[in-house]
């Protein structure tokens, strides 16, 4: 005879989920400094709310709490009182120092072994608390039912939710403790206890007119209304984006483009604030209202678009809305072979991805481009500070003044990484513009700041891009090609890593290797007219230091088509003209070199010391400053 199976130690509880935001980041900055502020916030608020509303801790990992519940009001309440105190303690905190939670909480049927609990009543919970935002509270239907008309807490439906591992979707609806005050409702229970339902009609009646009188006057005291919310620089949700058949098959292509394009961002835009997948997957088949979409997602910008069949490709089209007058600032096309529709979709979309990054950052430096308000953030001075500093006709004038705005920034918030990779890259800029700048000053400071902006953030591709930079105006070349192949294990479609890398080869003496690296960023989707130009010239300093003169001038010529006009281009169509015996052109460019660096010398050029290396220097005095010599530039 069989024996009976045992049964599970069941019981019903509200479980809470706690998870800390960005916690591989904030130990990558920190890690003993985040540890013990950790250990400063269970001990100060988190243990004694716990305590307080009666939940006991059911485990704890490294970056996030399970807490039980017998109530469900003291489950929420617990979580109310733990976002508040933390908004409170993170208050004057750095931004990118600042420790926030997400929690979810679900009310369910759990399995009880030993002090540990398990079942889709914890899954539940786990699963929407990815779904809130940092700073707030996602809640299951069954948990907004059992406390709407106990609690004076407001709840958002934000619809329902696909799930990991749970068969069925999940109503969630999200609970913003800075918006949860509660004096409406209290003023609604206190009419119910007086409404004068015994009263005589009479007495009804000029009880009535009196307390309309009252309320007249008492009523704009009491009413609460939600603080107009500023939604932060550089904000950004994408939207799910549509299916234009009703294949499931094109669905599912949609739901994944939506999806990568959301991580890719999140990810890869550091400096922007993206919405969660699951909180903006709630406007699915719903008709896009811009400037609704982006106050209840406080956003200033929007991606949204379409997929569709083109023969046996897949079209992509996206486009970034400006949430605050639904004007479109931006929009592209992305085709996607049928045979990779199936495959990793996050590399498939890079690309467009890359170039909704791009428009996004160039829409907020618009968007600041003008006089600051005195209540601008340190990013928007940052954004500001870039937006303006190549506008004037002195390009290293407009990079000093710019250089102060970041300073100024930086003095509010030291680990604002937007201004610490920009700060690192105008020295690195001003180095290539002005030959006759302090250069070991400049090379320190962009060392300093490239460091301090890697240390910061060290998934963040640019400011591995400007590290490897300030590596190789420090001739450590090693260093300068590992740095730079850190940027392209973050962001492989990086436009960036492939000129840098052309750049060193160029600098070490082997021209022909930066020639063949140069010719697989073909492959690669230039971003903008700016990095075609600076490609162009790469090829041209390259085709000099072979001696092929007429490719040198084609490749220089057509750079500044591009709109790279600085001196060092005229520079080498001097030596080239002045190689290939066209005296005319030379002495023709060679004016436009001397007006901007009046008097121009071989000194100017040697002092910014390109490279150590010997091979370099070889090419370097035989095919430009030989050049040079020719069409009449002095020695100093």
């Amino acid at each position: 005879m069989l024996s009976p199976t045992p049964r599970d130690n069941r019981r019903l509880a509200a479980i809470v989920s706690v998870d800390v935001v960005g916690y591989s980041r904030l130990m990558g900055l920190d890690e003993s400094g985040t540890l013990a502020r950790l250990k400063l916030h269970r001990r100060e608020l988190i243990d004694g709310s716990i305590a307080k509303h009666s939940g006991r801790i059911v485990k704890t990992t490294g970056d996030g709490l399970l807490l039980e519940f017998s109530s469900v009001v003291d489950a929420v309440n617990c979580a109310v009182d733990i976002q508040r105190g933390m908004a409170e303690r993170n208050a004057g905190v750095p931004s990118e120092h600042k420790i926030q939670f997400r929690v979810g909480i679900n009310v369910g049927d759990v399995i009880v072994d030993d002090d540990d609990i398990f079942g889709d009543g914890v899954n539940i919970a786990v699963r929407i608390e990815g779904l809130a935002e940092p700073g707030k509270i996602c809640v299951s239907k069954v948990v907004r039912d059992h406390v709407h008309d106990k609690l004076p807490y407001v709840f958002e439906d934000i619809g329902a939710q696909e799930v990991k591992n749970i068969a069925l979707p999940v109503e969630v609806f999200r609970l913003d403790p800075a918006d949860s005050d509660g004096s409406t409702r209290r003023l609604g229970r206190w009419w119910n206890r007086i409404r004068p339902s015994h009263w005589r009609r009479a007495g009804v009646g000029v009880l009535s007119i009196v307390g309309a009188g009252a309320l007249f006057w008492v009523l704009p005291w009491l009413q609460v209304s939600s603080p107009i919310r500023i939604p932060p620089a550089m904000s950004v949700a994408v939207l799910p984006f549509a299916a234009q058949s009703e294949n499931s098959a094109d669905q599912k292509v949609a739901d994944d483009v939506t999806r990568a394009m959301t991580e890719n961002l999140e990810r890869l835009a550091r400096y922007a604030t993206v919405a969660p997948y699951g909180v903006a997957s709630r406007y699915k088949n719903t008709p896009l209202v811009a400037q609704q979409a982006g106050a209840q997602l406080n956003v200033r910008y929007l991606v949204a678009g379409d997929v569709r069949h083109s023969g046996e490709d897949v079209l992509v089209d996206a486009k970034l809305i400006d949430a605050s007058d639904a004007r479109q600032v931006w929009s592209d096309q992305l085709r996607i072979a049928r045979h990779d529709v199936a495959g990793d979709m996050g590399r498939v979309v890079a690309k467009l991805n890359a170039r909704a990054r791009s428009a996004l950052a160039s829409a907020e430096m618009r968007r600041v481009a003008g006089p600051l308000p005195p209540d601008a953030s340190p990013l928007e001075m940052a954004l500001h500070a870039a937006a303006n500093q190549f506008k004037g006709q002195d390009r290293v004038q407009g990079l000093r003044v710019a250089r102060e705005l970041y300073d100024a920034a930086l003095r509010i918030d030291s680990h604002l990484l937007f201004a610490l990779v920009n700060r690192a890259e105008g020295v690195g800029q001003e180095l290539g513009l002005n030959p006759r700048s302090d250069r070991d000053r400049l090379v320190r400071e962009m060392d300093e700041y490239s460091a301090r902006a890697v240390h910061q953030d060290d998934k963040d591709p640019r400011a591995w891009t400007v590290r490897a930079r300030a590596l190789a105006w420090q001739h450590r070349w090693d260093a300068s090609l590992e740095a730079t192949a850190n940027v392209e294990k973050l962001d492989p479609a990086r436009v960036e890593t492939f000129a840098h890398r052309a750049q060193v080869l160029i600098n070490l003496g082997e021209p022909e290797r930066a020639l063949t690296k140069l010719d697989e960023m073909k492959k690669l989707d230039l971003p903008d007219a700016e990095w075609a130009s600076w490609t162009m010239f790469l090829r041209c300093r390259a085709f000099l230091a072979l001696g092929r003169y007429n490719d040198a001038i084609a490749s220089c010529e057509r750079s500044i088509a591009a709109g790279e006009n600085w001196w060092m281009v005229y520079c080498y169509l001097v030596a080239a003209y002045a190689q290939k015996g066209d005296t005319a052109r030379a002495a023709a460019e060679r004016v436009k070199l001397e007006a901007y660096v009046p008097g121009f010398s071989i000194a100017d050029f040697n002092a910014i010391k390109l490279s150590d290396k010997q091979l370099y220097q070889a090419q370097t005095e035989r095919h430009l400053y030989a050049g040079l010599r020719k069409a009449g530039v002095p020695e100093r």
